[in-house]
């Protein structure tokens, strides 16, 4: 499905309500490819996992 996005001046860019419905997550990726900008919802498998962000790093948490 294809959307067209919409960059407001403070650079956010607001995901169309069926992906955000869709991807129950509120964490994205966004990488840069050759055929440009690719965004990829993060979603853990299980309900220990998760995503975080602080000032000086972010990333994906697994427990043991």
């Amino acid at each position: 499905m294809l959307h067209s996005l919409k960059m407001f001046n403070t650079g956010q860019i607001t995901l169309p309500k069926a992906w955000r419905s869709k991807y129950n997550t509120q964490n994205f990726i966004a990488r840069e490819t050759s055929e440009g900008l690719l965004i990829t919802p993060l979603v853990a498998k299980e309900t220990t996992s998760g995503y975080y962000e602080n000032g000086e790093e972010s990333g994906i948490y697994f427990p043991d």
